[in-house]
């Protein structure tokens, strides 16, 4: 499931159970029904919160990466700053921590 379905799946139960919630509230008026619409209510309100930190967590992951490229752009080893950086054989400077960021938003880093 890609965080795109999850927000989509999250959204989907969430209005499915406002709907649930409407109807049982259109019918007839107790105890029990008050309470299965209070729950599907609740469920509904969770959902929604869900999507939410699920979007919030794409932007963030979106947000990453780029800050990853922008960071290794700007590494220099004749900087202050080398112990920053990380560099091969060939001279190839990175950010020393780009591995651990791309593997925490899903994408690995490819580059030898």
């Amino acid at each position: 499931m890609t965080i795109d379905e999850a927000i989509s799946h999250a959204l989907e139960v969430a209005e499915q159970n406002e709907t649930q919630a409407d109807k049982i509230g259109r019918q007839l008026i107790g105890s029990a029904i008050d309470k299965y619409a209070t729950d599907c209510r609740e469920c509904a309100a969770e959902h929604r919160q869900l999507a939410e930190w699920l979007t919030e967590l794409k932007e963030a992951k979106r947000l990453l990466k780029m800050a990853v490229k922008d960071i290794n752009f700007y590494v220099d080893c004749y900087e202050a700053y080398c112990d920053e950086c990380c560099c091969s054989q060939d001279n190839h400077c990175h950010w020393k921590h780009e591995d651990e960021a791309l593997n925490l938003i899903g994408e690995p880093n490819d580059e030898p």
